[in-house]
């Protein structure tokens, strides 16, 4: 009985630090995407935007917001269509239902079409 317990508790525990890290992820994924939109939009600084961008994207690959906000970088400070098409389609992909994605996304291609 007692080796089960142990085997239980062991699993319990890393559960517990895999959600642990899970959440750290995703504190430092909108920390850093946060600090990236500071960047392009307060302190005009490209290149620190798209670092953090790009480290926040480490941190959690599949945040939409962060996908949809490098997205739009990418079209307007970098001119690179082709970059952000990629980041709105994973933006997408990774959540659906987000009405705002939807929403930059379909902007973003209207423009690019010019309608």
């Amino acid at each position: 009985m007692s080796m089960v317990f142990q085997r239980d508790a062991g699993a319990r525990s890393q559960m517990a630090k895999s959600l642990a890290q899970e959440q750290w992820n995703a504190y430092e994924a909108a920390r850093h995407g946060r600090s990236a939109v500071f960047f392009d939009r307060v302190r005009h600084d490209p290149d620190q935007a798209q670092n953090y961008y790009e480290q926040a994207l480490v941190y959690d690959p599949c945040h939409a917001r962060n996908l949809t906000n490098y997205a739009v970088f990418q079209a307007t400070v970098r001119k690179d269509a082709g970059r952000a098409d990629e980041y709105f389609e994973r933006a997408v992909n990774c959540d659906p239902a987000d009405a705002e994605n939807l929403g930059s996304y379909a902007a973003f291609l209207s423009s690019i079409r010019g309608h």
